[in-house]
């Protein structure tokens, strides 16, 4: 699929420093109602009434998990939300375009002198924020503005010395466009361009409510037990082979690639437990990783993708009645965690309907997306015919549409 390809504006002037405190100032916004109540006031589904999107210590979804009444929230436009304290959240930067309200454990920041700025400017500057700030804050630093304020960020100039706000705006068209070719190409490496589902996976779905399921302990559904090694991730190189696999949210949990010792690497197709965050990674190939991990290696079945994908669901469903420390996560706390699978008609554990069942969810996402980048072909097309219709004709179509 063809996408047309945006040329930035040059970024004459390079990139040049800034402190995030010279640019931005943090929005003082607050609830309007005296007596909030979180169980009557907010709402995880958003409705007709409960329709202002409210940040949070949310990590993805844009930072977004409730929904607050228009009248019990102040709220602003085109800003930047900036997670403060959160296990995993911390330091979480994301673009708020639409009018958005503030509930906790994260602030709205907004450029100060910028009369406007399109959306795609401001994706830019949250990730060039992120960037500086992430890796800086955690659960035990929290990312709080005053400290955050005095951060640098590197951003593009113009000849003059001035914001390229032009050439934000076309390096994000340049990212857009190479995404939808990366989605394509994932698509089809992992035959998911057909969508269609195979016998075996229509009657997965089908018969779903008819499944039957039972509880296990995770102990005796995987043998878990620590790495080979620790390593300290503050004293090895990455600039390596294998990946080392962190407590990090995000990029399947590697935070770089390392060589060591390889008869300390944990093995292939387990997944990488952190205790203290409840984060789970499925590695396909062997890893090196360092404190409060744990390794789950599936007893007595090949662990695949799709298997990994369901068991870790089901865990995280288990875990959510947990709280945030280490020693909610010890070994023997772990192990005793009871956790539902499906099983045969004979009660032993149903690895296949795990994998038919995560196969044909994958196929279905597909589908939508699919869908969605053939929308993306008819917009890009829509508005090239724009671009190339004289200016005085523009008002016209927009006032009488297109007529067939």
């Amino acid at each position: 699929m063809a996408h047309p390809r945006s040329k930035a504006s040059g970024n004459e002037g390079g990139l040049k420093e800034f402190r995030i405190g010279e640019l931005f100032e943090k929005l003082q916004l607050g609830m309007t109602k005296k007596n909030f109540n979180k169980t009557e006031d907010v709402s995880k589904e958003r409705n007709q009434i409960f329709n202002l999107p409210l940040v949070n210590a949310k990590h993805g979804n844009n930072g977004i998990m409730y929904y607050g009444k228009d009248s019990n929230f102040e709220s602003a436009e085109m800003t930047i939300d900036i997670v403060n304290d959160g296990a995993i959240a911390t330091g979480d930067v994301y673009p708020q375009p639409q009018r958005t309200g503030v509930l906790y454990n994260a602030y709205l920041i907004k450029l100060k002198k910028q009369a406007s700025i399109t959306k795609k400017s401001l994706f830019y500057l949250a990730s060039a924020i992120q960037k500086s700030i992430k890796m800086k804050y955690g659960y035990d630093n929290k990312a709080g503005w005053e400290k955050v304020k005095n951060e640098k960020i590197f951003l593009p100039t113009t000849i003059d010395g001035k914001i390229d706000f032009t050439y934000m705006d076309n390096y994000i068209d340049n990212i857009d466009n190479l995404q939808y070719d990366k989605i394509e190409d994932f698509l089809s490496t992992n035959g998911l361009s057909n969508s269609e589902l195979n016998n075996i996976e229509f009657k997965t779905i089908k018969n779903i409510y008819k499944t039957k399921s039972a509880k296990f302990k995770c102990g005796t559904i995987f043998d878990i037990y620590s790495p080979p090694k620790r390593y300290n991730a503050n004293s090895i190189s990455f600039k390596g082979k294998y990946p080392y696999i962190a407590r990090i949210s995000g990029n399947n949990g590697i935070k770089g690639y390392t060589t060591q010792n390889e008869k300390f690497l944990c093995k292939q197709n387990t997944i990488a437990f952190g205790q203290d965050t409840a984060t789970m990674y499925f590695q396909s190939k062997p890893y090196f990783t360092g404190d409060k991990i744990k390794v789950m290696e599936l007893r007595n079945h090949e662990l695949t993708e799709n298997i990994a994908l369901f068991l870790k669901a089901s865990m995280k469903k288990s875990f959510s009645s947990f709280s945030w420390g280490v020693t909610s996560f010890e070994e023997n706390v772990l192990k005793d965690v009871d956790i539902w699978v499906p099983v045969t008609s004979t009660g032993k554990i149903d690895f296949e309907f795990m994998n038919s069942f995560i196969s044909a969810q994958k196929k279905l996402i597909a589908e939508k997306v699919v869908r969605w980048l053939k929308q993306q072909q008819i917009n890009d097309n829509i508005l090239e015919i724009e671009r190339n219709l004289p200016k005085d004709v523009l008002p016209m179509v927009a006032e009488n549409g297109c007529k067939s």
